[in-house]
């Protein structure tokens, strides 16, 4: 077994024994031979606890090494200065190197042949106190048997007679000699107490009739009686023992002298009144006079029983595991060392390796398997070097069957075998052979292969759906088609109430769930269902079954549900139980036509509205040719063809065309289902006629306007083209084909994007499927190639066309050639440029000088003058300001407006762009809410440019109200700048482009508010560059919150 941790339940023997046990508990075991206390034999464990738990001097030598415990009682006859504490677990020889050659001859005899040895006033002189001293003992030198019988160690019980010896020979008057003799009866006294108080049973005999003389504690309790015992001979003292094999051996020992060592052997005593059984290890030793004689016994004894029985329960748990393992229906069998030698194998085994014990039990695993060592050679070595175990799943071995290697699949575990030391002696392993079940599932997995495309190949709408969820694992093409009306991808591997949702109000989803949980069928005719395609809501009457799908294990793992779509046979037979007046209500009230043709006696009837569809008198009695006889000439072999298809099919479908008796032309379609007779020859006709004129008008009409649409849009010098819904292309007009030199079939081929500039091409496409998704207008400007190669910029706008109930039918729209503007506006950016450049200089000049003006008449009395100054300054400063702005707008379109980016604190540039606006305009109250820093790394002076435009726009655009708010916010990722005013506000429809360059809002504020509409624009551009958002909420009348964010320094 491994070594067991160290706990205080396994160490139980050791708790206590004061100073001594303290130090057995503390020292490091692992670094003697004797090893951890976890693993100590029983015998061991006994002995140790008997001397801690003593009051007088004991001392054990244990093992080969006779290694040394003693308890605390002895500690004290090893003096202060000496041989305590290191003396504990130490080899005898090493502790007692200066009486070792008196000793050892003792311990060995006593090692080797079992027989306890005594001596008394034994000088051993002992090193102590830091010196040799001369020492006198009483001690008795007893085996301590170890688990297999064996002699494991020596106890000693002494006591030290040093003083009385000392009195011997030192004291010479008699009242020395008295009180030497009182040391002695002292020193007697102390060794009879130490037996008396010994835990270890002893007891001492006299005479052939075994008479008591004295008998400690323990062995009264194992006898189960008082002292009184003590002076009467055994058979009375104890008479359960008569009839036991003890008194006969004890008689054998008196007579002849030998030693009886006893182990683990039963003896019956009455003991609380009751008849016990008791195993114990006991030795009788006889003693002798000085002439060799015998005069009596000395009876030692250790009681064993719990050990004996969990020995027992041990050896029977064993033998019971083997024989669990020898019928176990799983092969087992142990491996023992790096040669893999066969120590056993169960039946079950051998029967999975096809061999008999004779020949594979006792031999060496690759001798008798050689076909696996390739195989499994290294998994085997592994998990003796690593300890850790393997487990095979479906492990492919060849085993020998005759002369023919058989391919076998296992699934096992090799499971290392650790010995007591920790090591790995062996490998178990656990095994059975599963070839049939991997068989099983090959064949399944073909089964459900063949299964599944007999499902897919079926005309009968099939699916199946696994687990509680019903997920739609495979449906045929028939349930696609006649029942969900649905696509493929639409479908598989979605819950099947996911996908059909107006499932969950009908019946069908506690029918699934009953089905799954007990396993039983479900089967119904002509059950209604109602479900949603893409077509629509329909509604069925089905025939159907749901059946479980078992794996197995006979667990069920999902349902096959069969379908059969009756819904024209029940409403067939619904119409016809109806009563005749229903029925001739309902067609009365429908625009239906209905006849019947007997096709053997040539006899028709029909209803008033079919006489009326082929311009007949109401009640008027026609015979068939009749009917016949007004259809349009034309369309005569068209019916010849499906009454010839219905004779196969049984379904008559065609359309004609219809001469009144005036000329009059009516289209009608006709339909019907033909009965056969029971030769199979067609007897019998039933059908209905439908006036289809008006639809033909309408159709015709559609095409009309279609033909004119595309020859107004083929005239057209834009290009012009449409889509449907989904945003497809599908017409082009010849402007398309003419400008790009392309034909039908080649726009057909490649697409229409293969005229868009690559550079368009990606934010075209992503422009055009946001406006198909959301349903708004797509407005674009990119660049088609032209025939020539040449590259035109095109301004491209489609609109959908929605029904009455908004749903988009389609798009129509047009590209218009741009390029000549697109050159005009370049022109007109280096205009702008230019004229800015040359501007700012003269500009600057007037400024300098109406700053010296300024100077000049500062203290002049001439207000008029004074303030004339002043506007002309600020004049001057709007106009540079406009000049900048020129000039920034030109860099923009230019690629050239450069940023000077760095780390600031942007509450801080706030507060101080708030300060001097407030300074500046003095009658408007600016209210600051700002945190406390905002860390920011940007252009400074272009995000102050943006405040600054937003606080100027707020002033100039609130005449009516003085109060302006700006608010900073700032978290992990973004900081966030408002500024928000109460003054004329922004409709919806100018919030859209009030970011467009050179837009200004129109209406009557148009001339009261002027500016060239750049500022809002430039303010965009800088907030893009730093990778922010812009924007405004605003509301007529009410005032704007303008705002922009840009990211945090942090992130």
């Amino acid at each position: 077994m491994p070594n067991q941790e160290l706990t205080p339940t396994n160490l139980s023997f050791l708790q206590g024994g004061g100073e001594m046990g303290s130090l057995m508990r503390g020292k490091d075991w692992s670094a003697t031979t004797v090893g951890v206390p976890s693993n100590w034999p029983q015998t061991l464990r006994t002995t140790i606890s008997i001397i801690l738990h003593s009051k007088f001097p004991m001392f054990l030598f244990w093992g080969q090494e006779n290694i040394c415990f003693y308890n605390d009682a002895y500690r004290p006859i090893l003096g202060e200065k000496g041989k305590h504490p290191q003396s504990l677990g130490r080899k005898g020889e090493e502790v007692w190197p200066e009486i070792w050659p008196d000793i050892y001859p003792l311990i060995q005899h006593v090692l080797s042949g079992g027989e306890s040895t005594l001596a008394e006033d034994q000088l051993l002189p002992i090193y102590r106190n830091g010196h040799i001293e001369d020492a006198y003992w009483n001690f008795n030198y007893s085996p301590v048997i170890g688990e297999t019988g064996e002699v494991a160690g020596v106890f000693v019980a002494c006591t030290e007679t040093t003083e009385k010896i000392k009195a011997h020979h030192f004291l010479e008057d008699s009242r020395d000699q008295a009180l030497a003799l009182k040391k002695i009866e002292e020193s007697e006294y102390r060794f009879r107490t130490l037996i008396e108080e010994s835990v270890i049973a002893m007891s001492l005999y006299t005479g052939r009739d075994l008479v008591i003389q004295y008998a400690n504690d323990a062995m009264i309790k194992f006898f189960g009686k008082t002292k009184s015992i003590i002076g009467k001979p055994m058979r009375e003292a104890v008479p359960e023992l008569i009839g036991q094999p003890f008194l006969e051996i004890f008689d054998n020992v008196y007579t002849t002298g030998k030693t009886y060592f006893g182990k683990e052997e039963a003896a019956d005593l009455e003991v609380d009144g009751q008849l016990q059984t008791f195993y114990f290890d006991y030795t009788y030793k006889a003693l002798r006079n000085k002439d060799g004689s015998v005069f009596g016994i000395h009876h030692t004894a250790i009681d064993v029983t719990k050990r004996v029985l969990a020995d027992r329960a041990l050896k029977q748990s064993e033998e019971r595991f083997r024989q669990t393992v020898e019928q176990a229906p799983l092969g087992i069998t142990i491996l023992r060392g790096p040669d893999y030698f066969v120590e056993m194998a169960n039946p079950f085994y051998l029967k999975i390796v096809n061999n008999t014990a004779e020949n594979f039990v006792g031999k060496f695993l690759f001798d008798v398997l050689p076909q696996v060592r390739e195989s499994i050679k290294g998994i085997l070595a592994d998990v003796l070097k690593t300890g850790v175990p393997y487990y095979g799943v479906e492990f492919p071995a060849y085993i020998k069957h005759g002369e023919e290697d058989v391919l076998t699949y296992f699934n096992f575990v090799y499971q290392p075998l650790r010995e007591n030391d920790g090591s790995i002696s062996g490998i178990i392993v656990v095994a059975t052979d599963v070839s049939a079940s991997v068989k099983a599932k090959h064949d399944l997995a073909e089964s459900e292969r063949q299964f599944r495309h007999m499902v897919v190949q079926s005309p009968i709408p099939m699916t199946i759906l696994r687990g509680e969820n019903y997920i739609i694992e495979t449906a045929n093409i028939a349930m696609f088609r006649n029942v969900w009306r649905k696509k493929n991808e639409d479908v598989i591997g979605k819950s099947i109430l996911e996908v059909f949702p107006e499932l969950n109000d009908q019946k069908y989803p506690e029918l699934l769930k009953e089905v799954y949980s007990t396993g039983l069928r479900h089967t119904e005719t002509e059950s209604i269902a109602y479900v949603q395609g893409d077509d629509g809501m329909r509604k069925f009457y089905l025939d159907f079954e749901y059946a479980p799908l078992l794996d197995p294990d006979k667990t069920i793992s999902g349902i096959i549900i069969t379908v059969n779509d009756v819904t024209e046979k029940v409403e067939a037979r619904l119409k016809a139980e109806g009563s005749e007046q229903k029925l001739n209500l309902v067609i009365d009230a429908s625009d239906f036509g209905t006849w019947e043709w007997n096709m053997v006696t040539d006899e028709m009837r029909y209803s008033d509205r079919f006489l009326e569809m082929f311009g007949f008198a109401e009640s008027a009695k026609v015979t068939h040719a009749q009917f016949v006889k007004r259809l349009h000439p034309d369309d005569m072999p068209v019916r010849a063809e499906a009454f010839d298809r219905a004779h196969k099919t049984g379904v008559l479908s065609y359309e004609s065309r219809i001469i009144w008796s005036n000329g009059i032309q009516r289209w009608m379609e006709v339909r019907g289902k033909v009965y056969m007779d029971e030769n199979g020859a067609p007897s019998f006709l039933i059908g209905t006629t439908r006036d289809t004129t008006d639809e033909k008008f309408h159709q015709q009409e559609l095409e009309d306007r279609e033909r004119k649409f595309r020859l107004l849009a083929d005239s057209m010098p834009q290009m012009v083209w449409t889509g449907n819904a989904y945003g497809d292309l599908n017409y082009f007009n010849e402007s398309v084909y003419t400008y790009s030199g392309l034909s039908r079939q080649e726009i057909a081929d490649h697409g229409w994007l293969q005229i868009v500039h690559p550079d368009d091409k990606e934010e075209n496409l992503e422009a055009w499927r946001h406006a198909v998704h959301t349903g708004t207008d797509f407005i674009f400007e990119h660049r088609f190639r032209r025939a020539d190669g040449q590259y035109r910029w095109q301004l491209s706008r489609a609109i959908p066309q929605k029904d009455d109930l908004g749903n988009i039918r389609m798009w129509v729209g047009t590209s218009t050639d741009i390029q000549e503007i697109k050159e005009l506006d370049e022109q007109k950016d280096l205009f702008i440029g230019m004229a800015s450049h040359e501007l700012k200089t003269p500009v600057t000049t007037v400024k300098g000088y109406v700053q010296l003006l300024q100077d000049m008449y500062s203290g002049e009395s001439d207000a008029f003058l004074r303030h004339s100054l002043d506007r002309m300054h600020r004049q001057i400063e709007t106009l540079k300001d406009l000049i900048a702005d020129l000039l920034d707008l030109s860099k923009i379109k230019s690629g050239s407006l450069h940023f000077d980016k760095e780390a600031f604190d942007l509450a801080e540039m706030a507060d101080e762009i708030v300060s001097n606006t407030r300074d500046v305009n003095p009658g408007y109250h600016i209210e600051l809410s700002s945190s406390s820093k905002i860390p920011v790394h940007g252009d400074k002076n272009r995000i102050s440019q943006v405040l600054i435009n937003f606080l100027t726009n707020a002033i100039k655009y609130s005449p009516e109200s003085k109060q302006i708010k700006v608010v900073m916010e700032g978290n992990a990722e973004n900081a966030y700048v408002s500024v928000q005013d109460y003054g004329i506000g922004i409709s919806k429809i100018d919030q859209e482009k009030i970011f467009q360059r050179f837009y200004r809002v129109e209406g009557k504020n148009e001339k009261t508010f002027p500016g060239f509409g750049i500022g809002l624009f430039i303010s965009s551009e800088i907030i893009k560059k730093h990778n922010g958002k812009i924007g405004v909420i605003s509301q007529e009348g009410e005032g704007s919150t303008f705002y922009f964010s840009i990211p945090t320094l942090n992130t």
